[in-house]
């Protein structure tokens, strides 16, 4: 729900699901200055939480990912 309301709010495009492994997935899509602010935010974590580590790369993936509201998928 955090990654969620936080890309939400951001104005971003995309989805965050949760990982077999216990990781999240993001895939988000915005102005690259947008896209760092939710980074930031990611490495932060909501509070009480631990964040171990914050990858991020290019998406090759689906472009039609990016064009729909963002999102939390299964």
């Amino acid at each position: 729900m955090y990654v969620h309301r936080e890309a939400s709010l951001l104005g971003l495009r995309g989805h965050v699901r949760n990982t077999a492994d216990g990781s999240v997935e993001v895939v988000a899509g915005g102005l690259p200055e947008v896209l760092d602010q939710l980074h930031e935010k990611l490495r932060k974590g909501p509070q009480g939480s631990t964040v171990s580590d914050v990858l991020a790369e290019p998406y090759d993936g689906d472009a039609e990912a990016l064009h729909a509201p963002f999102t939390i998928t299964r």
